[in-house]
């Protein structure tokens, strides 16, 4: 009778442990998702706001207390927006996606979690941009109960993306983004366009040898063995052509950097072509002076 006693102390302290255990580690889960720095909501699995931790109150203005139980992300979400994410995610799966909660959870659901941009709507009607992923929730079988959305406040990080393009576009330099590998362009600045001639849809998704730009394509390849030993160059001289064939001597800097998950360069060139010939020209005119000096007689 006693050794009974025995073990049902100790099967009890175990379970004691075990439920300490499993405090501590739910206590440990909530002060992480509540000190993350981005907004973290999970829902059931119609919809409707389970949890809302401390980011995400403020970021949208919303106590939680506002929001659990009684609503679904939706409200957060511009109905526009919803609508051309239902539009999208139905051509792209080929699957009738209504305009509602199910734009954010079908990819989840399918087991493929996406990274889409959204404009999250605060309690005071503002808006924001966030980077949103929403993944789904499982119990032990596997079975879906639930979906938790995870959104990064970009505000600062698109700030910054229209200083740089406010600066990029504005620039007199030549500029541009393409893929390192093949030179594929993604992108180009006003000037780039103006210089060489071309239209915004002539040159992107095409390489920079299918556009003709290298005047040798010796250069390139110098070039890129540069950047890959070094990560930037700085004022390489060589000649590029614009689209109707003129020849332009320019200084080529450029950077690495990862872009989309490929390797990729950031290039500004300096169209150098006025400097080049009026040194060439008054280097002429010294050797003319020079030619003119030294067969004149009696001198």
């Amino acid at each position: 009778f006693l050794n009974v006693i025995i073990v049902i102390i100790r099967d009890i302290q175990h379970r004691k442990e075990q439920e300490m255990e499993i405090e501590r580690l739910i206590e440990f889960q909530s002060t992480i998702l509540e000190n993350v720095g981005m907004a973290i909501i999970t829902t059931d699995i119609q919809g409707t706001i389970t949890s809302f931790n401390k980011t995400a109150e403020e970021l949208l203005g919303y106590n939680a207390d506002d929001v659990i139980g009684k609503t679904t992300p939706e409200k957060l979400h511009l109905q526009s927006e919803i609508e051309e994410q239902a539009k999208f995610l139905t051509e792209k799966l080929k699957l009738k996606i209504d305009p509602g909660f199910e734009v954010f959870t079908i990819e989840a659901k399918l087991g493929n979690p996406q990274h889409y941009q959204w404009s999250y709507i605060r309690k005071d009607g503002t808006l924001f941009p966030v980077n949103l992923i929403v993944t789904s929730l499982k119990d032990k079988n596997g079975e879906i109960i639930g979906y938790v959305g995870i959104a990064m406040d970009m505000t600062s990080i698109k700030n910054a993306e229209e200083k740089f393009s406010y600066f990029y576009n504005l620039s007199p330099d030549i500029a541009g983004i393409s893929r390192l590998s093949d030179g594929l362009m993604l992108d180009v600045n006003t000037a780039f366009l103006n210089t060489l001639g071309y239209s915004y849809y002539d040159v992107i998704g095409k390489t920079a040898i299918e556009i003709d730009l290298w005047a040798e394509t010796f250069d390139r390849d110098i070039f890129i063995r540069a950047l890959n030993n070094n990560t930037v160059v700085k004022n390489f001289e060589n000649h590029i052509k614009t689209k109707n064939g003129k020849m332009l001597t320019v200084l080529y800097s450029a950077s690495k950097f990862l872009f989309g998950g490929d390797e990729c360069i950031l290039f500004v060139i300096r169209d150098i072509s006025e400097i080049r010939q009026k040194e060439s020209d008054l280097q002429n005119e010294r050797m003319l002076t020079n030619s003119l000096f030294d067969s004149s007689p009696g001198i």
